[in-house]
């Protein structure tokens, strides 16, 4: 009866189940426990939640069942890619069993006597090697594993376009292979190293449990769940649909079947006031290195994202020029969000007084940006100290400020708004804007 695996705990009721023991050893879990997301005030006897535990407790059921029955095909896949590896190291092309067992006599005995020769080295009391002369079962169809995954993403030709060298700078690329890793990992750590044909949505549900669980127990915010949420459900849903995978019982797959149930962060980031601004943050800092401040007057009097004026090379500052401006643009290892976020930005105030004192650029933080953002964050946390903590602004806030300044600025148009924030103006677009075109603008607002 599933109402005998429900506990409670911290005002939950939750389905809790021991291993059984004759799968034990092919379920290390130990416990299976998962939350019912019902409430014990809600459901003081338990019957709601014990009807939802006994749909998990079948689950568990089916999937200790498949276990028994034989290896998964995530086994297939790990003994096939051994047995390729082993027939390359012995000279040969791997075969299924059926394969060799079709070959000529003069093709066939020479696989048998590799496993007796020194060399090539083949060990005929090795499995791998065995498979690897004498042939094993055949590929699995289609199939991916989850370790596999990002690898799988990443070589998608519309995605890999947007990975070139060119496109990406060597750290840009390293972290944003780095955080779909880490989702991958907290992924197979929750249900597994699956093949993503077997995948189902109670593996969506058990790994959203876990990371409910994480969060609940150490305290931690939901906003690296939710992201870790959508680069996982996305590079499934991409690498089946460029693959054509399909459920072995023919059900489309997919990880979860609703919309991301991790909490977005509430609010909107809210603009620095301006007096704040000229009262606070234009003045050199004793706490704050003298580079790193003049990175935050540039993003001050630009508007420009904080990565897209660290990672600036230095053909792209242009000082010595009628205009001077900051040429915000892909290529020569830099990526920008998207092409609207290419375009031209004049330098006055404040962001050309410090861009005259940096006319190469900020190099010395090209390969660190993660620590001059906590840097700049820590310095404007301690410009707010009556601000509660959730409501402390940070440094990205400084793009709504400049939009808030443009939006305060005569007759500018909507069009010159968005080119200059580098939004999409959701409307046709009538042309480039050079630096003369808004060179004025730019000076109504400088400070």
């Amino acid at each position: 009866m599933a109402r005998n695996h429900l506990i409670q705990l911290s005002g939950w009721w939750y389905y809790n189940r021991r291993v059984p023991t004759d799968v034990a050893h092919l379920d290390k879990r130990g416990i299976v426990r998962r939350t019912t997301k019902i409430m014990v005030d809600d459901d003081e006897h338990g019957r709601r939640a014990g009807r939802i535990a006994a749909r998990i407790d079948q689950e568990q059921n089916h999937y200790w069942a498949d276990l028994l029955r034989g290896r998964t095909t995530a086994d297939a896949y790990r003994d096939l890619q051994a047995g390729i590896k082993a027939a390359m190291r012995m000279g040969l092309q791997y075969l299924s069993r059926e394969d060799v067992m079709k070959l000529p006599d003069a093709q066939f005995y020479p696989r048998i006597n590799v496993l007796a020769a020194e060399q090539p080295k083949g060990d005929p009391t090795n499995i791998d090697d065995i498979r690897g002369a004498l042939g094993g079962d055949p590929p699995p169809e289609k199939t991916v594993l989850l370790s596999e995954l990002r690898e799988a993403f990443e070589v998608i030709p519309q995605i890999r376009k947007t990975l070139t060298a060119d496109k990406k700078g060597k750290p840009e690329l390293a972290r944003w292979r780095q955080v779909r890793n880490l989702a991958v990992a907290r992924l197979i750590t929750s249900i597994g190293d699956k093949d993503i044909a077997t995948l189902t949505s109670a593996d969506g549900r058990q790994f959203v449990d876990d990371c409910m669980e994480y969060i609940e127990e150490e305290g931690k915010g939901m906003e690296t769940a939710r992201q870790q949420f959508a680069f996982l459900t996305k590079m499934v849903r991409d690498v089946v649909d460029e693959r054509q995978l399909m459920r072995p019982d023919g059900k489309p797959i997919q990880l979860y079947h609703r919309k991301n149930p991790f909490d977005q962060a509430q609010g909107k980031r809210m603009p620095f006031a301006i007096d704040f601004v000229r009262q606070r943050m234009l003045a050199k800092p004793n706490d704050l290195d003298s580079k790193i401040h003049d990175l935050v007057l540039v993003c001050i009097d630009t508007g420009a994202r904080p990565s897209e004026i660290i990672r600036t090379p230095n053909d792209d500052v242009h000082i010595d020029t009628d205009i001077p401006y900051l040429d915000i643009r892909a290529g020569n290892g830099r990526a920008i969000k998207n092409k609207f976020s290419e375009r031209k930005i004049p330098l006055v105030g404040v962001a050309l007084e410090a861009m005259k004192r940096n006319p190469n650029g900020f190099p010395q933080f090209r390969e660190n940006h993660e620590y001059v953002r906590l840097q700049i964050n820590n310095w404007l946390r301690g410009l707010q100290p009556d601000v509660p903590d959730e409501e402390k602004k940070t440094l990205y806030c400084l793009r709504h400020t400049f939009k808030d300044r443009l939006l305060r600025t005569k007759g500018t148009h909507q069009e010159t708004i968005d080119y200059l924030m580098g939004h999409n103006p959701k409307k046709e677009d009538y042309g480039f804007k050079d630096v003369d075109f808004t060179l004025p603008v730019m000076n109504q607002l400088a400070f």
